[in-house]
């Protein structure tokens, strides 16, 4: 709405950061559907992390058509010297910090769930993986050799960045795999067709 008829050409840092001012203030139009009929709302204000994000998606669209030599450099270097805002530095609400599910809250599904889910909820209490990591889990991803196994997972979140991601798992969540664990080194452990069984 403020710079659609604008070519990337001049679209330069005082452009983007009225873009991030709009963010910060919200009231752009926006459509979207209610009841199946469609709607025009006026968008609420982003937080400081919602506007960053959006800002870097933008700054990453120029350094596409850079690098495909739709555009020369020079804009998309520009644009860069927009930094982010720092906590503090406007109006706009930090996100709430998330924080860990009650235990009690955890504790009350236990009755509703399969035996593989529950096992999953726990193996993440215990080891701090994520949910993704815990449904690839297959045999042939653990080294039992030792009394402490190492899980690694086939893909990770930070996989990508030429990391290796290592889970310890120590007793408590051994005694957790060990009834789930299959013949085929190539089965997941978690299977939803033996969770439905």
């Amino acid at each position: 709405q403020l710079f659609g008829s604008t070519t990337a050409a001049e679209f330069g840092p005082k452009a983007l950061l009225l873009v991030r001012q709009r963010f910060l203030e919200g009231g752009w139009e926006r459509k979207t559907r209610r009841n199946g009929k469609p709607v025009v709302e006026k968008a609420k204000p982003w937080s400081r992390k919602t506007v960053n994000d959006h800002i870097q998606v933008v700054k990453r669209m120029f350094r596409w058509a850079v690098r495909e030599e739709m555009l020369g450099a020079s804009i998309w270097h520009s644009l860069s010297a927009v930094e982010g805002l720092r906590s503090g530095e406007s109006n706009a609400a930090d996100p709430k910090t998330i924080r860990a599910v009650p235990d009690e809250h955890v504790d009350a599904i236990r009755s509703h769930v399969s035996a593989q889910v529950w096992a999953m909820v726990e193996l993440q209490r215990i080891t701090g993986m994520r949910s993704g990591e815990v449904l690839i889990m297959r045999g042939r991803d653990l080294d039992t050799s030792d009394a402490l196994w190492l899980y690694r997972p086939g893909i990770h979140k930070t996989q990508h960045l030429g990391y290796e991601r290592i889970v310890e798992i120590g007793p408590r969540a051994q005694a957790i795999i060990r009834p789930f664990l299959k013949a085929g080194v190539e089965d997941f452990l978690f299977s939803s067709r033996d969770a439905l069984a």
